[in-house]
């Protein structure tokens, strides 16, 4: 009897990991089976931490701005709700983002250029990357910057330090306090209110309306999202573009490349394919020759 997808993911247990390596491990076979990528990329979708940025933001953030001893206890106790259970989800970068604010009480645009401009200067801002999103821009791609961890100032920074179309991430009110959440679905959180949250995704439509998307048609097929997480359920629908699994990157990049939840990947020393592919991917199959861990009946390529 032959199962469809839907049915196989119906019947296993509700590990969302799991799923999305069964889902894009089964995607990236049929594309490689049928060279299903897309022409040109009309939007390409940049996340910072780990990949932009060499590193995490919000931590540089606090650390500046409240010192490294109370930055490392705030973002261990962080990762401590995380890890318990204490904070799941939409729930947990909620919480993320309006501690480093209040602990940072309010972080200001004046904040985030003086420590991205000290990140630029001590080389933790990956230029090679940036010249590549440069350069696609200027063949007629969108370039957005996103981040969900980090307020909106600091997308909005990098995209306008390096010509790039738009920037999002969480934005704050005058009080310092969270009214927009870029998350992983957008549903209210229960118990929340005044916090409107949308997806990544929602971003991308969003800026396909504004004036700085015009001519450019929603396609998901011709979207990259190019990044180092593994959460990234809501771009399923987008060439998921994994960056830099290799001995030095952090875990969620070694998660992610081993359960093969991306549908093309490239290491710190492949830039060069990088920029092939993201100008031409009908070249995936001829650039990618590692084997990605196989689930299921997937065929990779």
């Amino acid at each position: 009897m032959f199962y469809t997808y839907n049915q196989i993911v119906k019947a296993l247990p509700r590990l969302p990991l799991l799923e999305d390596a069964i889902a894009l491990t089964f995607r990236r076979s049929l594309r490689s089976l049928t060279n299903g990528y897309p022409d040109f990329f009309n939007i390409v979708v940049v996340d910072v931490n780990n990949t932009l940025v060499n590193g995490s933001v919000e931590y540089e953030l606090l650390k500046d701005k409240i010192g490294e001893d109370k930055a490392k206890s705030t973002f261990e106790y962080l990762d401590y709700l995380k890890e318990n259970g204490k904070l799941t989800g939409n729930k947990w970068l909620l919480g993320a983002v309006q501690t480093m604010s209040e602990k940072g009480n309010g972080i200001t645009n004046e904040d985030v250029h003086n420590t991205l401009q000290r990140l630029l200067n001590e080389g933790r801002i990956n230029l090679e990357l940036v010249h590549i999103f440069q350069e696609r821009k200027n063949n007629g791609a969108k370039v957005i910057v996103m981040t969900k961890g980090s307020c909106s100032y600091v997308a909005e920074w990098l995209a306008e330090k390096f010509g790039f179309d738009a920037g999002y991430g969480p934005k704050l009110d005058g009080a310092h306090n969270v009214h927009e959440l870029i998350g992983l679905n957008n549903k209210p959180i229960k118990g929340v209110k005044g916090v409107v949250i949308k997806t990544r995704l929602d971003k991308v439509k969003e800026f396909c309306k504004s004036d700085k998307g015009k001519g450019i048609t929603f396609d998901m097929s011709k979207i990259a999202f190019v990044t180092d997480h593994i959460d990234s359920r809501e771009m399923r629908g987008c060439v998921v573009v994994l960056y830099a699994p290799n001995e030095e990157s952090v875990k969620s990049q070694h998660t992610a490349a081993r359960f093969g939840t991306y549908d093309v990947k490239f290491g710190k020393d492949e830039h060069e394919k990088m920029h092939i592919f993201l100008s031409n991917p009908k070249m995936a199959g001829q650039l990618i020759k590692e084997k990605a861990r196989k689930f299921a009946f997937a065929n990779t390529n």
